[in-house]
Parts: structure tokens; C-alpha cells; sequence
């Protein structure tokens, strides 16, 4: 239905509010309490800023940016509906995921039209559009979703290519070069996630 819902938990006894099966009694108290409404398409992926912002990808090409957080101080009623706070038109077809960085810097887009976008947030002006990881990629998936590294450090894309071979690729901040390529798929992978702890030989 092209609809973006938020909802609250509550602490407390589950009610009746119709989140998750109608067969089941619900383990947890959730409530809608906003509706982003601005898509004209699915949408494909969504990420939250250090901020509060959301950002939402979808196939009507379009990245729309949500001030949630200071729609959610004043809204008084679960059937608010929010309004975009901004439209990002970078890409020329679908977008199929964004990301932002931890450091509240950056927001990376990738979409069908092969093309990476990083974007400044502070003025959701372009910072950089890359072409050359995903070029020669073929596009069969519905999403492409990439990860940054806890630290902020690395981005970690989907559907790239390396000597015509599928790769995950890791990109070096503020270079945005090639510092991994993560090699082993036979067709190309649609997402990727950095594990949240910095791993050594003494953890198990």
C-alpha cells in the first residue's frame, strides 16, 4: 500500500491492538502511532540516521527522508500521517537500499541503475556517485543491501563485480576504493552485514 508504519512498545499486558497474527494473542503491547505516507511504489528498504531520520527506498526511484523523531514529540493520534521531509532524485530507476553511516555523516544509496551515492547529511547533497564496483553487475534481485562497519570505517556493498565475478566488496571511507573483495558466491550477493562486535583470536 506504499505506507511506511511506526510502532511503539509499551510496557504492560498485551490489548487487543491489531498488530502481528489475528489467530494469536499478541506476547507484547505494540501500537501504530505514525503513518510515513510519500511513495508512489514498494517500498525496498529503510535505515534510521544516528539522528532520528528514516530514510526509505522504493522503485518509484525515489529516497525520502522522514523527520520521525519530532513528528513522534507532537503527534497526538496513531492515525497521523507524516509527510517526506525531503526527496533525494539521484537515481534514474529503482532503489534497492540505503544506508547510513554510524557517524551520522553519510547515507549510501545503491539502486538499478548501478550506480553508488553517497550523499552528505547535512545537506542531502551528493558527496560522491561511484559507477565502477557495480557496472558489470546484472540486476535480479528486488533489494541491495549494504552495511557499514560499527566504526564508520568501511562500507560493505552488495552486487558488485571484480574480473566479471560477483563479489561483496568493502569500500574504505572517504576513498570509497576497494579494500576487500569477499569472493566464494556463483551468482551475485544481494546483501551484506558487518557483525556488530570487533572479533580476535581470543573470543569464542
Amino acid at each position: 500500500d506504499n505506507y511506511i508504519l511506526i510502532y511503539a512498545h509499551t510496557p504492560g499486558m498485551p490489548t487487543r491492538q491489531p498488530f502481528g497474527s489475528k489467530s494469536a494473542k499478541n506476547k507484547e503491547n505494540w501500537s501504530r502511532c505514525l503513518s510515513l505516507h510519500g511513495h508512489m511504489m514498494d517500498v525496498l528498504d529503510m535505515d534510521w540516521s544516528p539522528k532520528g531520520i528514516l530514510a526509505s527506498a522504493s522503485i518509484d526511484n525515489k529516497i525520502l527522508l522522514w523527520n520521525v523523531t519530532a513528528a513522534l514529540r507532537n503527534s497526538r493520534s496513531s492515525s497521523s500521517v507524516l509527510a517526506p521531509m525531503r526527496s533525494l532524485n539521484g537515481h534514474k530507476s529503482f532503489v534497492k537500499g540505503v544506508a547510513f553511516d554510524p557517524m551520522g555523516k553519510y547515507l549510501a544509496s545503491c539502486g538499478t541503475d548501478n550506480i553508488l551515492i553517497l550523499w552528505n547529511c547535512d545537506t542531502w547533497s551528493e558527496t560522491r556517485r561511484l559507477d565502477e564496483p557495480m557496472r558489470k553487475c546484472t540486476d535480479r534481485a528486488i533489494f541491495r543491501r549494504m552495511d557499514w562497519a560499527p566504526d564508520g570505517s568501511a562500507l560493505a556493498i552488495s552486487s558488485a563485480t571484480k574480473a566479471s565475478k560477483p563479489v561483496g566488496m568493502v569500500l574504505k571511507r572517504e576513498e570509497w576504493t576497494s579494500v576487500a573483495d569477499l569472493v566464494g558466491h556463483n551468482t551475485q550477493p544481494i546483501c551484506t552485514r558487518f557483525c556488530p562486535k570487533v572479533l580476535n583470536g581470543n573470543d569464542s
